[in-house]
């Protein structure tokens, strides 16, 4: 057919990679996004006294959703909900005094809308793109954008084609039929029943027949269409359907333009009503022979009006799962992520093992408690594998505890996943994983499949000099140390992360050159953003470097005067950045700078005491 929507099919099918794999990295990339949204609306709410120093974390989380929308080109509805999630953001970083309770939920439960969208269940009805126009429409009101429409959500590549003439229609001479048009249609707006829109649809063909440019016959045909399918009872008459009518009248005012003045814009929006008309029962004869040519889509057979279509959270407030234990939950994980930064600094140390086994077997005590049995299960092996590395010497236990992390890292976050979505919708968070005891992941649940958030290539291949061989089934796959990424993600990685470090690095090295204003806010923005799309492709060393630079221009933020050991910590963390992440383009996985990430973390404790007695900062 000629207008094909991608979100109906598989995402193996529009990217050329197996079907299992996209989804995984979009899920783990936009859970990632998500965590960083909500839990910076939340603190923002949370303190309304202190709204003006919310505005970097804004920024940075806003930053983080549209390098996900980035991710997205092939999804488009996705990518335009997130997208407008964070315009969302932005404005309120702008403006953190208009943050209320309404627009919080908005953007909470776009996030979730999206994700319910991706992970329906493989024995549920496929679910429509127009189930998420309700949350799309909400966000673009907040946003005060100047066009909220369904057709948005709808992708289309729009091409003019010529339709065989109708027949039976009287031609019609465009200037003669402008005022009889204008009174049917002021009929019809005021009373939009089944004989005003035939009449309109009669007068319309008749246009189409009088038209001697072919663009202009399909364009009134295309109308003519629409008000058949109102009259057959196919189409609904809403706010939508009736701007797009009235548009019309301002068509035919300005007819003696020609072809030229043809708006795509409309013919493509009078196109979306007459296949969502058409996805609805048995099309009339004109909308028969649009069809014919156009063809159809079944995906826009669901109303754009509801979202009853999608298993969407409850955020009524009322939550199953208690409030204090998530709040355990959410401080050993953090404990245990903290402690496994710190191994991974000093893997030497194996004695630092032991607190980190205590916060797990906590966790796993907890998780089962509350019924998320595959994540105990998780948090069992990791805690399991933990104190066999105890029994090693300090050289075996170093380099062994290195690749456990590393394998593990992607468990952590989607632990993280799992407890943002348990606060929300508990059974929507216990549906989403699955543990698979064979590789020791923890996996999304895609449809009737399951697909690992990220795959590492397993333990033995790692002792080979040489990289792996891979399978005939493992071309789309980019093998890197102990990671194996699909290609797709590589080079969006790459891309993206690549304009975030040189943006990051000129930013920094601007500012470092003059030290007399405020560290920039964008620039916690950018570090904030590298540190997530490194962690979704389960790139630690980056993405522990670029969190710690984060956080550390966040406490930097809140300093008085800087010294030149101030820049050059930061320039030197930026640029450290890029080398990794040049080195990562090259096929190496290097570690990072471990005293360098020591000072940042104790920054601006470490300057200070650096500083020669008497020396002030600038």
């Amino acid at each position: 057919m000629d207008s094909v929507n991608p979100e109906t099919l598989s995402a193996g099918a529009i990217f050329g990679l197996p079907s299992a794999d996209l989804p995984a990295w979009v899920l783990q990339v936009s859970g990632l996004a998500m965590r960083t949204a909500h839990q910076t609306l939340d603190d923002a709410w949370a303190r309304p006294a202190d709204f003006a120093a919310t505005s970097p974390s804004l920024l940075a989380a806003a930053a983080v959703l549209q390098q996900v929308a980035g991710l997205m080109q092939g999804l488009p509805a996705s990518r335009k909900l997130l997208a407008a999630t964070s315009q969302a953001l932005q404005d309120l970083a702008r403006q953190p005094s208009a943050i209320n309770q309404d627009k919080v939920e908005a953007i909470r439960r776009a996030n979730f809308a999206l994700l319910a969208y991706a992970t329906q269940p493989g024995d549920a009805s496929p679910s429509s793109p127009m189930a998420l126009f309700p949350a799309y429409r909400k966000l673009q009101q907040i946003n005060g954008a100047l066009r909220i429409h369904p057709a948005d959500l709808w992708h289309c590549e729009w091409r003019w084609l010529e339709l065989p003439a109708d027949e039976l229609a009287a031609a019609l001479d465009p200037i003669a039929a402008r005022l009889p048009f204008e009174a049917a249609m002021l009929r019809y707006l005021r009373a939009p029943d089944s004989v005003h829109a035939m009449r309109l649809g009669d007068q319309c063909a008749g246009l189409a027949a009088g038209h001697a440019q072919p663009r202009s016959r399909t364009f009134w045909h295309l109308a003519a269409a629409l008000f058949e399918a109102q009259a057959d009872g196919l189409l609904s008459t809403d706010l939508y359907v009736k701007r797009a009518a009235a548009r019309l009248l301002t068509q035919l005012r300005q007819t003696e333009q020609g072809d030229a003045a043809l708006p795509e814009s409309l013919a493509l929006d009078l196109l979306f009503f007459c296949l969502q008309a058409a996805a609805n029962g048995k099309p009339g004869p004109r909308l028969q022979v649009l069809l014919s040519r156009y063809g159809d889509d079944q995906g826009l057979a669901f109303s754009y009006e509801d979202d009853s279509s999608l298993v969407l959270p409850d955020l009524s407030g009322s939550r199953q799962v208690p409030g204090s234990a998530l709040h355990q939950l959410r401080a050993d994980l953090t404990g245990v992520e903290r402690q496994a930064d710190a191994c991974c600094i000093d893997p030497s140390q194996t004695q630092r093992l032991l607190p980190l086994s205590a916060q797990l077997s906590s966790m796993r005590k907890l998780l089962g408690e509350q019924g998320f049995d595959q994540a105990a299960l998780a948090c069992l092996r990791i805690r399991v594998e933990v104190e066999e590395l105890t029994m090693l010497d300090a050289a075996s236990g170093a380099s062994e505890l290195r690749l456990l992390l590393e394998r593990h890292a992607a468990n952590l976050g989607a632990l993280a996943l799992v407890l943002d979505m348990a606060a929300l919708d508990p059974v929507m968070a216990k549906r989403l994983l699955r543990f698979n005891p064979a590789s020791g992941n923890l996996e999304v649940r895609i449809d009737s499949q399951a697909a690992p958030l990220l795959t590492l290539v397993p333990a033995p291949a790692l002792q080979q000099v040489d990289a792996p061989a891979l399978s005939e089934n493992d071309e789309a796959v980019r093998v890197i140390g102990s990671l194996r990424i699909s290609i797709a993600l590589f080079n969006v990685f790459l891309n993206e992360s690549d304009e975030l470090s040189r943006h990051l690095c000129m930013t920094l090295a601007e500012w470092a050159s003059h030290l007399t204003g405020p560290v920039p806010a964008e620039a916690q923005a950018l570090a904030m953003a590298l540190a997530a799309n490194a962690e979704a492709v389960g790139f630690r060393a980056v993405a522990l470097l670029a969190e710690e630079l984060a956080q550390a221009l966040g406490r930097a933020a809140q300093v008085e005067g800087y010294s030149q050991a101030d820049g050059q910590l930061f320039v030197k963390a930026s640029e450290d950045i890029r080398y990794l992440l040049h080195q990562f383009a090259a096929g190496f996985l290097r570690a990072h700078d471990a005293g360098l990430l020591a000072s940042l973390q104790a920054y601006p404790e470490v300057l200070a005491a650096a500083l020669p007695a008497g020396q002030a900062p600038i």
